[in-house]
């Protein structure tokens, strides 16, 4: 109960998409004084100012958007994240207030045309996420399946030219953990049905560079043993949290 009642009150930080976020009610009277040509300078400032702040709040936005998924459904903790996002919603209101208050303004000066703020409106999506990792490519989470337990390292041996290819016993937090279960094809390393969870990647030296599928595409790095027995690294939480990746082959 403590921990759902944390969770709803820190979701009430979440930075509010700007296009949702009103105009504080301005005066026209306040820019009596103007004439058209201090008019158009002012309006194009703020334009050009409420444009930036708009980007940078729909940034926070997102961002709150996947900390909130991340701490849903691995940890909470990353609940905290949402205090690392710059909320920027008395500017936004502001300075939307002031936009429409020189519009006002403005209907006397001939030939005046209004300007309509570009928002934010949509989110890179899983699957062009996903495809930023090497060109195009699918992931279907739906057909993941739970590993089998009990598996041992008795016997196993590293195909020397595919050492990614096979089962790993992953010890991270909470959906992270389970089985990985890996085809190795040239550079490219790919989960397979078997594994516990999804994620593709790109072989660099020693290292594997990729995105895993937790609902949303988190990035991460591993490095491989000598023996290819083992790997470690972590997984980026844009920047803010890093989680620990400890796999240990099993097949």
């Amino acid at each position: 109960i403590t921990v759902a009642i944390m969770i709803l009150f820190i979701s009430a930080s979440c930075a509010t998409k700007s296009e949702n976020i009103k105009g504080y009610e301005t005066s026209p009277m306040m820019y009596q004084a103007y004439s058209c040509d201090q008019l158009n300078l002012e309006y194009d400032r703020i334009c050009r100012q409420l444009t930036s702040v708009c980007k940078q709040q729909d940034e926070s936005a997102n961002l709150d958007a996947v900390a909130m998924t991340i701490g849903m459904i691995i940890f909470w903790p990353a609940l905290f994240a949402l205090a690392a996002t710059d909320d920027e919603k008395h500017q936004i209101s502001k300075l939307k207030g002031e936009k429409e208050a020189i519009e006002v303004a403005m209907s006397k000066c001939e030939g005046f045309q209004k300007v309509e703020i570009k928002y934010e409106t949509r989110q890179e999506t899983k699957q062009e996420s996903f495809n930023t990792i090497n060109g195009a490519g699918e992931l279907k989470t739906s057909n993941y399946i739970p590993a089998m337990s009990g598996l041992t390292t008795a016997n196993v041996k590293v195909n020397e030219k595919e050492p990614w290819t096979g089962k790993w016993k992953v010890d991270s937090v909470s959906q992270l953990n389970g089985i990985w279960a890996m085809k190795q094809e040239g550079k490219t390393v790919k989960s397979i049905k078997s594994s516990h969870i999804g994620f593709k990647g790109k072989i660099q030296g020693n290292q594997l560079k990729g995105k895993v599928d937790i609902g949303i595409y988190l990035p991460f790095i591993v490095e491989i043993s000598s023996d290819g027995m083992s790997f470690k690294g972590s997984l980026d939480y844009f920047g803010n949290i890093q989680y620990i990746l400890k796999g240990n082959r099993i097949e």
